[in-house]
């Protein structure tokens, strides 16, 4: 018996570290529906998407008499329910497969593909930069081979496909010398990718892998609001970066001490960075004199996608 599908009720989001997913009860069993929308914390530079915030995902779909059933369908929130068009007809008895995937409520035109067989979601050539600071979520259906028998709610659980950073910078000046920090760059040298290719699969564990090879290289910058003091840290905007392996990540930026103290320029370097899809990075420093050349940074302090955890960097 074939339904058409009408509405999309609801959309599931889960940001990497959550383990459940919550299901809304069935209806009447006519369409296919969506579970809730839950996805990360908000952040101060990143356009995050949350709970509140996500407005927009795009599905793949596919069933055992239509390779395309849904081919990067936009999937639009309409107060409490999710629709599209054209419609699309169930069938019952079928084998179903669905991918979603949502760039800050933004569509990718190009280079995305589901392969229904392998149950992988790819994205070619993605970028990150200054100006494009958006939050990656990408998801596999766990429940789609359910659809042959019965018709409930697909569910999505969202992950972040890339990483996070942050800086902390401490002053032992006095707070009557706080230090005023400018232009930070990161990867000033060019040895940090801004450009990646994303393969998304979800066998066991939800994955987000990165191939990073021969693909553009950059330099991203950050704002620090307020002055670092000895008993206020000043700490950065976040950053969301691909995630990668670099040996020796360069960093500079400007430093002024005190109210009318000299501005120096200031070059470091962050050793054995290993970023992963999901966690967020919090770099930390210390400054100690005010003749400091040269910084460098150490083992961050590393957290899912939520708030980070202080950790301690010693400048030398």
């Amino acid at each position: 018996m074939k339904h058409q599908v009408f509405l999309l009720a609801a959309v599931a989001a889960v940001a990497a570290g959550c383990t459940k997913s919550e299901t809304v009860g069935n209806a009447d069993g006519k369409w296919i529906r969506f579970d809730n929308a839950f996805v990360g914390n908000a952040t101060k530079a990143i356009t995050s998407l949350d709970n509140g915030t996500i407005e927009k995902m795009y599905v793949y779909g596919t069933s055992s008499s239509n390779s395309s059933l849904f081919s990067n369908q936009e999937v639009t929130k309409q107060g409490d329910s999710w629709v599209y068009s054209p419609l699309v007809e169930w069938e019952t008895g079928k084998t179903y497969t669905f991918a979603a995937y949502s760039d800050a409520n933004s569509k990718i035109n190009d280079n995305v593909s589901w392969s229904s067989t392998e149950k992988k979601l790819s994205i070619s050539d993605y970028s990150v930069s200054d100006e494009e600071q958006n939050d990656l979520v990408v998801s596999i259906a766990s429940n789609a081979n359910n659809l042959q028998t019965t018709n409930e709610k697909v569910a999505f659980t969202f992950s972040h496909a890339l990483a996070k950073i942050k800086f902390t910078i401490k002053s032992e000046l006095g707070d009557d010398n706080p230090i005023t920090i400018t232009a930070f760059k990161v990867g000033v040298n060019n040895d940090m990718c801004t450009t990646g290719n994303l393969t998304f699969t979800n066998s066991d564990t939800p994955t987000s892998t990165w191939d990073t090879q021969d693909k553009a290289k950059g330099q991203l910058g950050v704002n620090f609001t307020e002055a670092a003091q000895t008993t206020v840290p000043s700490v950065s905007d976040e950053l969301v970066v691909i995630p990668q392996e670099i040996g020796s990540l360069s960093i500079s930026f400007k430093a002024k001490f005190g109210e009318e103290g000299e501005e120096k320029d200031i070059k470091g370097a962050i050793e054995s960075v290993d970023w992963e899809a999901g966690n967020c990075y919090n770099y930390t420093a210390s400054i100690t004199g005010k003749q400091m050349e040269v910084i460098q940074f150490g083992v961050p302090t590393v957290s899912d996608w939520e708030p980070e955890t202080p950790g301690d960097v010693t400048l030398q």
